[in-house]
């Protein structure tokens, strides 16, 4: 469903539906989790204030318990020099509270959930997103993430490759045209990833965020996609909104993170499980050998293993 004003525009070689925005363009929140790792954050939060062409943005970061001397005066500064807010998230740590919390503070009309590992480097991401995010019929909108190879990192997600959920394309080539041009033209997808996720405010709120009792790092934000499905919007994907993502750049696999991780999965698998058994944006007849893509996979050597398949 589009708005009055929207217009097809050539995009190499294919057609695209550019939709309005609002005039003036609505405030963004850009919403950033983290603890310590400024290596990460200072490079991120340069490149969403540097490399950003959305005119009226606010940067959160949500502080989970950062102890090193050198994150805490540049989160002082930051304050100070009025260049973004500090929400502190104390306690263990609970991706989806952490986003729940600042998302609760943030005054614009868009969420924009991103990872700490995240950099942006193409000006137009927020705007591309944006305009697929505020039509009426749209929830969540994801972005295509390259990893530091330049390969595709997320290109949506999903359900039930290998019992559980994947990154669609993941692994090819950061040019390559994906299956059907799905690498460039925006599409339905089941979810996306949240390190890159925008969303209305209101929308977000009205399915309740995400659900940071069952979910606190994994999966919350294929739970909220599908809530939000499930409210009646729809999740999309926009390739033409390109960033970098050191995926897991700040994760560390202790006991007790992967305890928590298989309760998650658990919990994934009893909430969605008829989802997880087919996809509705994935082809059936898919060959779990990946031998559909064999021939797009040898235009582009080395693509790496593609994870889009049927599952098992």
């Amino acid at each position: 469903t589009g708005r009055a004003g929207a217009r097809v525009v050539p995009a190499d070689g294919l057609l695209r539906v550019e939709h309005p925005l609002p005039d003036p363009p609505p405030l963004a929140s850009l919403i950033v989790p983290t603890r310590d790792r400024l290596d990460l954050l200072r490079p991120c939060l340069d490149s969403l204030r540097g490399c950003t062409d959305w005119p009226s943005i606010e940067i959160l970061v949500c502080d989970n318990d950062s102890r090193e001397p050198e994150t805490l005066a540049y989160l002082v500064d930051l304050e100070r020099q009025g260049r973004g807010h500090v929400v502190p998230c104390p306690g263990p740590f609970n991706f989806a509270a952490m986003n729940n919390a600042a998302a609760a503070r943030a005054r614009g009309r868009l969420l924009v959930f991103i990872n700490n590992d995240v950099e942006a480097f193409q000006p137009d991401w927020l705007t591309l997103m944006a305009r697929e995010a505020l039509r009426p019929d749209v929830g969540a909108v994801g972005a295509k993430l390259l990893d530091g190879e330049g390969r595709i990192q997320h290109g949506g997600i999903v359900l039930g490759t290998g019992g559980l959920v994947t990154h669609g394309h993941r692994h090819f080539p950061g040019n390559a045209p994906g299956y059907r041009a799905a690498l460039q033209v925006t599409h339905a997808v089941s979810a996306v990833t949240a390190a890159c996720l925008v969303v209305e405010a209101d929308k977000f709120r009205a399915v309740g965020g995400f659900d940071d009792a069952v979910f606190a790092v994994d999966f919350n934000d294929v739970d909220l996609c599908l809530r939000l499905n499930a409210a009646g919007y729809r999740t999309l994907l926009v390739p033409g909104a390109v960033l970098h993502h050191r995926e897991a750049a700040s994760r560390r696999w202790t006991p007790e993170a992967l305890a928590r991780h298989a309760r998650e999965i658990a919990a994934l698998k009893t909430r969605w499980g008829p989802l997880l058994a087919q996809d509705p944006h994935y082809h059936p007849g898919f060959d779990p050998d990946l031998s559909t893509h064999a021939r797009l996979r040898r235009h582009f050597p080395p693509a790496g293993t593609a994870t889009i398949r049927r599952p098992a």
